[in-house]
C-alpha cells in the first residue's frame, strides 16, 4: 500500500491545479497513517514503564536490558516429559523459574538462552 500511496502523492504534487484547489489522502490512508504514529508512542512509553518497574526491582541498569531482550528457558525432564520453564534473573548472577512439577534432586535437562538478534547457546544437563 505504501508504494501505491507514493505513486499517488508522486502525481498529486505534479499535478498542476488551478488556483484555489488542492489535491490530499484521507480515508484509510490517513487512519493509517495515524494509528501507525499512535502505535509507535504507545509503544515507547510501554517500554519505558517496562525499563523503570525492572529498575525498581532490581536497581541494575545492566540485568533490565538483558531482561527485555533476552529470553532464557529450562527444559528438565523429570520422569522423562519435557518441561519448559521460562527463566527470570533471581538475584546478580542467578537465574530461577518455577516448573510447577516436583522434580527430584537428579534430573536431566537443557539450558537455552538467546540474545536479542535470535542466537542461541545451549547446555546439557
Amino acid at each position: 500500500m505504501a508504494g501505491v500511496v507514493a505513486q499517488i502523492k508522486t502525481v498529486i504534487d505534479a499535478a498542476d491545479l488551478p488556483s484555489g484547489f488542492s489535491a490530499t489522502l484521507r480515508g484509510t490512508f490517513q487512519a493509517q497513517e495515524e494509528a501507525s504514529r499512535a502505535i509507535c508512542l504507545l509503544s515507547l512509553i510501554s517500554l519505558g514503564t517496562v525499563f523503570a518497574i525492572l529498575y525498581g526491582s532490581y536497581r541494575s541498569t545492566v540485568c533490565v536490558p538483558i531482561i527485555i531482550g533476552a529470553a532464557c528457558t529450562a527444559t528438565l525432564l523429570p520422569d522423562g516429559k519435557p518441561v519448559r520453564t521460562p527463566l527470570v534473573p533471581a538475584t546478580a548472577g542467578v537465574l530461577s523459574g518455577d516448573t510447577g512439577v516436583t522434580v527430584p534432586e537428579a534430573v536431566n535437562g537443557a539450558v537455552q538462552f538467546t540474545d536479542p538478534e535470535g542466537k542461541t547457546v545451549q547446555a546439557k544437563f
